[in-house]
């Protein structure tokens, strides 16, 4: 994984904040597994996380034990994805971590059961939203 600095302002942001990010996970607990149980069903599901972050969502995902089928967690900030490669690294199935804008994620189509997005949505300008 690269740890070249974006040049996204907002993932240069991110990036820059990824060591400190996980500070407020305790507050965001309970709304973390309410968004996991929104997802449900996921047994067997390919999910994808976008704008994934630290993974904070994608282990309320993990952790639900739906026996998922496959984990791509998505984020512009490299080291974001670090921290959740770090924090993903011991669950099953073995998560694929990609640097890309959710904006435009190279991933080919039918490539996702269930996608989530947890907290990019409120950042972006409203056309990118609707897109």
């Amino acid at each position: 994984m690269s740890t070249d600095a974006p040049s996204d302002p907002i993932a240069s942001y991110f990036d820059g904040r990824a060591r400190s990010y996980d500070r407020q996970l305790w507050l965001e607990g309970p709304a973390l597994r309410a968004a996991a149980r929104l997802a449900e069903p996921l047994a067997g599901a390919r999910v994808v996380d976008l704008a994934a972050g630290t993974g904070g969502l994608s282990a309320a995902l993990i952790t639900r034990r739906p026996r998922l089928a496959a984990l791509v967690v998505v984020d512009l900030a490299p080291r974001m994805l670090q921290r959740a490669a770090a924090r993903l690294g011991a669950f099953d199935p073995p998560s694929r971590f990609l640097i890309a804008d959710a904006r435009d994620v190279p991933l080919p189509d039918a490539t996702a059961d269930v996608v989530a997005i947890g907290y990019l949505l409120h950042l972006l300008p409203p056309p990118d939203r609707t897109r």
